[in-house]
């Protein structure tokens, strides 16, 4: 009876290991960071890693997260954006628009002559 048990004994760990799952290897890590290299004074910048941290996200079903910046300021309006557009021009210059780089301004008011009492 002694051999069986001790057979056992020595096959537990043996079970205990083949049931394991195997290591998976870890996961590759996003880099952050860009590496830039100096080679004789002069810097030579990784302009690849520089690009995919400039790319926008994507997100799991393969559309982009979100618009990017610089997009949505072209969607703007031109008043939005501080830009002179036809209107204001037309309004500033008044009907002086197209004709001159001067805008029209009303004639200079001179003043009033002082009173003059009796004489």
């Amino acid at each position: 009876m002694r051999p069986p048990l001790f057979a056992l004994l020595l096959s537990l760990p043996v079970c205990a290991v083949w049931g394991q799952d195997a290591p998976t290897p870890p996961e590759r890590a996003e880099h952050t960071g860009c590496v830039d290299v100096v080679v004789n004074g002069r810097a030579a910048l990784s302009y690849d890693c520089l690009n995919q941290q400039l790319t926008p996200k994507v997100d799991a079903a393969g559309g982009r997260t979100g618009i990017l910046e610089s997009e949505a300021i072209t969607q703007r309006g031109s008043n939005a954006m501080g830009l002179p557009n036809p209107a204001t021009i037309s309004n500033r210059m008044g009907n002086q628009f197209g004709k001159s780089a001067l805008p029209q301004r009303p004639p200079a008011a001179h003043p009033a002559p002082p009173l003059v009492i009796g004489k």
